[in-house]
């Protein structure tokens, strides 16, 4: 009985996980205007184009925890590495505290909307490998 009620119980526990977006592997090539999920050090190629893109690191979180008021509502920061044609460069995606929905810049000829997580809260310490970028990439028109 203990056993069955464990299996439905992880059952549901995998049913109710966030799956709004898709977990890039490594290598994986992706299609354009669809969100996907990145962890630091992954790279995604996007179909049909010559970009790649590769979630560096978080170079700054000082977002102001969803729990706690605070006078500035602070930011977060993520070096990237942008490849297109074969040139890689580096750039700075920054999205602004206890803001709603995606932050949203222009690449060259992409447009980059991207939101991080999770989100800080106070009394916990977000951990390098708990970062995950959601990014959708775009033509620009």
């Amino acid at each position: 009985m203990k056993r069955t009620i464990t299996a439905l119980l992880l059952l549901c526990l995998c049913i109710l996980l966030p799956t709004g977006c898709k977990e890039t592997t490594p290598g994986e090539t992706v299609n354009l205007g669809q969100e996907y999920q990145l962890y630091i050090g992954q790279t995604v190629t996007f179909s049909d184009t010559d970009l790649k893109v590769k979630f560096g690191e978080v170079i700054e979180d000082s977002r102001c925890p969803g729990d706690v008021v605070c006078i500035w509502a602070g930011r977060v920061s993520c070096l990237v590495e942008v490849t297109i044609d074969n040139e890689s460069s580096n750039t700075v995606l920054t999205e602004l505290g206890l803001s709603e929905g995606y932050t949203t810049t222009q690449y060259e000829h992409y447009i980059l909307q991207f939101r991080v997580e999770p989100y800080p809260q106070s009394g916990t310490e977000i951990s390098d490998r708990d970062y995950r970028l959601l990014l959708t990439v775009t033509e620009a028109p």
